[in-house]
């Protein structure tokens, strides 16, 4: 209670996904790659204040030039 007035938290979230396709020029590689796959998007609305995850997967490339196909790792751990 606050000087006689309840307060109470408002929470919101919302979830939803969207196909993509984006072009550039990886890392590892010098010939422009055409990039698809799904993004995440995880909406938070807390007392007013948004807070936006963005995720990906299945995301894959293919070398405009060469056709060389890329595809993304995401979460993974690499030993050495």
């Amino acid at each position: 209670m606050l000087a006689g007035f309840a307060v109470t938290s408002v929470y919101a979230r919302d979830h939803f996904t969207s196909d993509f396709e984006s072009s550039g020029i990886p890392l590892c590689s010098t010939e422009e790659v055409i990039f698809s796959g799904t993004q995440h998007f995880d909406v938070e609305d807390k007392d007013g204040r948004q807070t936006i995850h963005v995720h990906w997967s299945n995301v894959k490339g293919e070398g405009i030039e060469t056709g060389t196909t890329y595809t993304i790792h995401q979460n993974e751990k690499v030993s050495a």
